[in-house]
């Protein structure tokens, strides 16, 4: 699976990848379950219009990292690139590599640039009448003031609904019988002085 995130032309990648892929002598199966996503780099050597990549050792996953269109891009050291992390997802570290994989056997991929890569040919803007613009929105708003009329109906409902439940246990309530008041206790009775008894005299201070 190729997933392409940039700006050069999804075709013009995948054609070069499957013939990388031949010239290792990977099967066009092997190349369809692994997952490549083309991103774009900003820096270091795509400034110069070469390619990056990143790659797990053994795995399946593979990340190619372009120069932005205005940079270009060569087109051999991109193959050359490619056909690098297709050694690491064939289980290869940097020491089992041979010299075509590095920046030294850029020579030997020079038959890579019979797959020129092109820029994506940006969709052309259709231009729309303001008339259409109006009719669009219309509908639009028709259609969310139906969604908010329907939902309003629903809210009316609902509050028809609880308002007659709270007017119900309101009078349910109102019948409850009510339970004796209870009277305070005066402060004298609770330090048990009985009601009447006037308190102790003072003894006089000398």
């Amino acid at each position: 699976m190729i997933i392409n995130k940039t700006d050069w032309n999804t075709s013009d990648l995948t054609r070069l990848i499957r013939a990388v892929a031949k010239e290792e002598n990977l099967s066009a199966a092997w190349v369809k379950r692994a997952h490549i996503t083309i991103q774009t780099h900003h820096g270091g050597r795509a400034l110069r219009g070469y390619a990056g990549g990143c790659a797990y050792i053994g795995g399946s996953v593979m990340w190619l990292k372009m120069p932005l269109p205005r940079y270009g891009v060569s087109v051999v050291d991109l193959a050359r690139t490619i056909a690098h992390e297709f050694a690491h997802m064939q289980g290869q570290n940097h020491k089992q590599m041979s010299v075509r994989y590095g920046w030294r056997g850029t020579e030997q991929w020079r038959w890579a640039e019979k797959y020129p890569i092109r820029v994506k040919t940006p969709k052309a803007k259709v231009a729309v009448s303001k008339a259409t613009q109006i009719e669009k929105k219309l509908l639009h708003a028709q259609k969310c003031l139906k969604r908010s009329e329907f939902r309003a109906k629903l809210l009316a409902n609902s509050l028809r609904k609880w308002r007659r439940k709270v007017r119900y246990y309101e009078r349910l309530s109102a019948a409850l019988p009510r339970p004796p008041k209870v009277t305070e206790v005066p402060p004298d009775a609770k330090a048990g002085v009985p009601d009447g008894v006037p308190p102790a005299p003072s003894e006089p201070v000398v």
